[in-house]
């Protein structure tokens, strides 16, 4: 597959990135829904919209924050899926909970041990500061 190099405020990506952040989004969003939908009828499509909003997007930031700081320290870093983890986490939400998994940012390049405590704790990070 061709890898296209796209350029989103200043951030490299591929399209195989975002095709894999789309996917990711999409699995853990259903899975949430489901687990949030009292019942699993027409209003499930709700709580898996709201569940885009907030999961979703929570996801999306963490990643990024992981993927910006390796590109930080000139890093090659994209998300990849881990497709066995999205069928995993949506199954296991019919069972009442979500064990998600959805994939990584994968880095290349050479870092210090303090760079890599950076990026690695650049995700967590955001979601702190999301949460306050």
């Amino acid at each position: 597959m061709y890898h296209r190099q796209i350029n989103i405020l200043g951030v490299k990506s591929s399209n195989i990135e975002l095709r894999d952040l789309v996917k990711a989004w999409a699995a853990i969003s259903i899975a949430f829904g489901i687990v949030l939908s009292p019942k699993l009828d027409y209003r499930i499509i709700l709580y898996m919209i709201l569940a885009a909003i907030s999961v979703g997007i929570g996801f999306l930031i963490h990643e990024m924050a992981h993927k910006v700081m390796a590109q930080k320290y000139n890093c090659w870093a994209e998300f990849r899926a881990n497709n066995q983890m999205l069928i995993f986490a949506i199954f296991v939400s019919f069972l009442g909970f979500v064990f998600a998994a959805p994939g990584a940012v994968m880095i290349s390049g050479h870092v210090t041990r303090e760079q890599n405590g950076k990026i690695s704790v650049a995700g967590p990070l955001a979601n702190i500061i999301i949460a306050l």
